[in-house]
């Protein structure tokens, strides 16, 4: 991990290798591990997707929040091209 923050990526992708190849020689025993990365993999992709569709709701909320701090509403519509 500490690798990884200092962006010693060399370290980080020989072992990933390393480990990936030795799990896939296990044959059935490895098996488990590998279906779990894939559910693991899974979940993330489905949480990075609800964030991906909530962002445009989230950025148009701050938006709106900027706007109504404004003294003037029609002139900050105006300079946004509203």
């Amino acid at each position: 991990v500490e690798a990884a923050a200092n962006m010693n990526v060399l370290g980080v992708v020989t072992f990933s290798l390393f480990f990936g190849t030795v799990l896939s020689r296990l044959g059935p025993s490895g098996a488990t591990l590998i279906n779990g990365i894939h559910v693991f993999n899974e979940v993330i992709m489905n949480m990075v997707l609800a964030i991906l569709w909530l962002s445009p709701l989230g950025i148009s909320c701050l938006i709106a929040s900027q706007m109504n701090e404004s003294a003037d509403l029609a002139n900050t519509a105006k300079s946004l091209g509203v």
